[in-house]
């Protein structure tokens, strides 16, 4: 396991006073500034997806790409991301935490082959149709 493997379990607790919402703002402000209005936009070095959940609940279409190897996502770290309609997760993923994707109401494609667990109301109100979990040790009610 790489270092950020390690520590991606505990990275929202270490960051919590991180200002994503602000980041974003600024982010928005220099876009505006140059006369710039994209409508998709990625995130990149997007750890456990605190600054993507926030631009995607903006209307953003999102591109959230790490290649640190992370082991975990946050529970509701997608939620209400209207326009989000396809996640690939890395292999390292075990776990979809509670209300990770809830209202995610345009996912459709998802992989989920490496996936042991789903938690409570991880895919509620999403548009995936089929779901197949050949891994899974445990499914939560209303998952």
């Amino acid at each position: 396991m790489n270092a950020y493997g390690a520590l991606a379990a505990s990275y929202d607790r270490l960051t919590n006073d991180v200002d994503y919402e602000g980041w974003v703002d600024f982010a928005h402000a220099i876009l505006e500034k140059e006369g710039l209005k994209p409508r998709t936009v990625a995130d990149l070095a997007c750890g456990t997806g605190s600054a993507t959940r926030i631009l995607a609940q903006r209307g953003y279409r999102v591109t959230a790409v790490d290649l640190s190897g992370a082991t975990s996502i946050g529970e509701d770290v997608f939620a209400f991301c209207l326009q989000l309609t396809s996640v690939k997760l890395g292999s390292a993923i075990a776990e979809i935490p509670a209300r990770a994707f809830n209202r995610c109401e345009m996912l459709s494609e998802m992989n989920l082959e490496n996936i042991k667990a789903v938690r409570e109301e991880a895919f509620s109100y999403t548009a995936l149709s089929e779901v197949v979990l050949s891994a899974a040790e445990q499914i939560d009610k209303y998952a």
